[in-house]
């Protein structure tokens, strides 16, 4: 009996899903200046973004972002594209991620956002699905992209903002470790009330509750001994009358305290700024000079005294004049003396050694008689009386 033959039957062959009319991006460049890889298709605007096949650790390099909004326009500061990463890397496969990133220009660099992701069901190149005959009637929904989060930022930006944060933690847990010693340090003479002094010596002042100074002062004062140490200054006219050992009254601006130091050390090197006190040269240097006082003085640190040099006067038949009444003139020193009849004369003289803003007379011209020297002030009009100090110039 014959073999019956089966009927052929077709099987259906399976369609490859309409690839949507991509077309070609404007504006054209020239191929050194194409992005590799190419966009697809699009604008480079919201509307119409640059549609990319994508690879998923293919980073955006600043070259590739500078040639895709040159692509734009040379006017153009930002351009925006779509980034597809398929299955199999080809056009039907399924789509994987993408996403619709911003990239702007900022000076010398670069940033880019996320505005928008996809997912299957939002596919950007198959809006209608794989299908789209049978989603044909279904109407397409309207593409609501992401809004912007935060500010954009390049990465020098990030950077530099990386480094500042980490510089304001280090900072703190300084302050933090700080804080640490200083709580553990009050705790710890909150819960002793005994303090101990860290040498011998002997007490020298104590605050009372009532002070008002409690607070900003050391309620006792220990001194271990060696003394007092009183700074000074001199003038450069008068530093011939100051040597190592010379003896010093110091009298206490508070309450009156007397004392007796020695010269310690005299320095070599005049003090720098404004040391003028009104008395004597202003124009004149000051050096400063170290007195020592032995502990038994009644001082406190930090007072103010008033110092006297000691020193013994050698026997001289000089007499000294204070030099407010010395006047000078074409090179020569004048003073007023008192003349016949006890009216004022103008008598030139030899000044010699200054001592402490008294001047030495070494000579008088006219020896008619030893008049004595007049009080009186050099501006002041002739022929006026004199008051007699009972002291002759020689």
């Amino acid at each position: 009996m014959p073999e019956e033959k089966q009927p052929i039957v077709d099987e259906p062959v399976p369609t490859l899903p309409n690839l949507p009319d991509l077309t070609p991006p404007l504006p054209t460049v020239t191929p050194e200046k194409e992005t590799n890889p190419a966009p697809l298709t699009g604008e480079g605007t919201n509307e119409k973004p640059y549609l990319f096949m994508w690879n998923e650790h293919k980073e955006y390099e600043k070259e590739f972002i500078q040639n895709l909004i040159d692509r734009a326009g040379s006017d153009k500061t930002e351009v925006i594209a779509i980034f597809m990463i398929r299955e199999n890397g080809t056009l039907t496969g399924n789509l994987q991620t993408a996403s619709k990133i911003k990239f702007t220009k900022k000076e010398n660099d670069y940033a880019f956002s996320i505005l928008h992701t996809y997912t299957s069901e939002n596919d950007p190149l198959y809006p209608n699905g794989i299908n789209s005959e049978e989603n044909s009637n279904d109407e397409s929904q309207p593409e609501e992209p992401l809004p912007e989060v935060g500010p954009i930022y390049t990465a020098t930006e990030l950077k530099r903002m990386v480094m500042e944060k980490e510089n304001e933690i280090s900072e703190i847990s300084l302050n933090i470790k700080i804080a640490k010693s200083e709580y553990n340090k009050q705790k710890s003479e909150l819960e002793n009330t005994t303090i101990y002094s860290k040498l011998d010596g002997v007490v020298k002042n104590v605050l009372s509750i009532d002070d008002e100074n409690l607070s900003t002062k050391p309620i006792l004062v220990v001194s271990s001994g060696g003394g007092y140490l009183v700074q000074g200054r001199i003038g450069e006219f008068d530093l011939d009358n100051i040597k190592i050992g010379q003896k010093v009254e110091v009298q206490s601006f508070e309450n009156g305290t007397f004392a007796e130091g020695t010269v310690e050390k005299i320095s070599t090197y005049p003090l720098t700024g404004s040391y003028y006190t009104g008395t004597g040269n202003s124009n004149v240097s000051y050096y400063p000079y170290t007195i020592r006082i032995g502990e038994d003085a009644n001082f406190k640190e930090g007072e103010y005294v008033m110092l006297k040099l000691v020193s013994e006067q050698p026997k001289t038949n000089s007499f000294y004049m204070a030099s407010a009444f010395i006047l000078s003139e074409n090179g020569k020193n004048y003073a007023y003396v008192a003349g016949e009849n006890n009216r004022l004369e103008k008598r030139e003289v030899k000044i010699g050694k200054n001592m402490y803003g008294m001047m030495e007379i070494r000579k008088r011209h006219h020896k008619r008689r030893p008049n004595c020297v007049s009080l009186w002030k050099s501006n002041q009009r002739r022929g006026c009386y004199a008051r007699c100090l009972n002291r002759r110039i020689v």
